[in-house]
């Protein structure tokens, strides 16, 4: 038998449980931090950055107090560590042992194991490098070249991506990017504007789909950049799906195989 609560109970047990209500009684400094990030499971790190980044104000509403240092200090201390849960994520240590198993399968993954194959003299160095400096961050490793370069050389894994025949390029231009002018939308006053995908999950930060792309030879199998495009998107990473926005600002789940049924281009 269901219980009928008011509109103003429901908003209160939604704001109170999530912990923005302040009645949580949280310690100070660190504790507090490590107490916030038990409660709520995980705290997804985002590279989205407006005033901070979007990790930072998560936990920030909670415990006003907190500083962005204190993330760091915690990891350095071990009292959180960061994995993949829904996607890369702060997690409690004290649940470290749970991830034990999803870290070990990772490692079994056929598209892992052909990569450290293929890869193994890079993988060598940066095992060497982390045995003699301790924890480092991607940043820390430069590219072939030996400096950073232009932006689409920034180690540019992505989360989310844009569709890349959204842009605008100069009309003078023929190709973009390897690919025809012609095909690109230029903007979002569009006809089926609900078909069009703008900004999904993504392995990169941008791709651009053809028709005749290829399926992934396995489940998320990606290196790097491709013309292939849709490997890009393809990805299972909300239960058999990915979410995406549309050209009429409506959002959705999208069925993996769905994806080759979309309007990516305006061709």
């Amino acid at each position: 038998m269901g219980v009928e609560i008011s509109n103003q109970r429901a908003r209160y047990l939604s704001i109170t449980c999530q912990g923005l209500g302040g009645q949580w009684p949280l310690p100070g400094g660190k504790d507090g931090v490590v107490e916030v990030i038990d409660r709520l499971g995980y705290v997804q790190i985002d590279t989205i950055s407006v005033v901070q980044r979007a990790h930072h104000h998560v936990i920030w509403s909670r415990h006003p107090g907190y500083e962005p240092r204190m993330i760091y200090e915690l990891l350095k201390d071990r009292r959180v560590f960061e994995f993949w849960a829904h996607a890369a994520a702060y997690l409690p240590t004290s649940d470290y042992r749970f991830s034990i198993p999803h870290m070990r399968g990772f490692a079994r993954r056929p598209r892992t194991r052909a990569w450290m194959k293929d890869n193994d003299k890079l993988v060598g160095t940066v095992l060497d490098r982390i045995k003699r400096e301790g924890a480092l961050s991607s940043a820390d490793f430069k590219t072939p070249r030996g400096s950073r370069g232009t932006w689409w050389d920034w180690n540019a894994m992505g989360s989310y991506g844009i569709n890349d025949w959204i842009a605008n390029p100069p009309a003078e231009l023929d190709i973009y990017w390897g690919f025809p002018v012609k095909y690109c939308w230029r903007n979002t006053a569009i006809k089926r504007a609900a078909d069009v995908p703008v900004f999904l999950d993504c392995f990169y930060t941008d791709a651009f789909v053809l028709a005749h792309n290829e399926p992934p030879p396995f489940p998320d199998a990606y290196e790097s950049w491709s013309s292939n495009g849709i490997q890009m998107f393809a990805m299972d990473r909300h239960n058999g799906g990915t979410n995406a926005v549309f050209a009429d600002w409506s959002v959705r789940k999208v069925g993996i195989k769905e994806l080759w049924t979309l309007k990516w281009h305006n061709g």
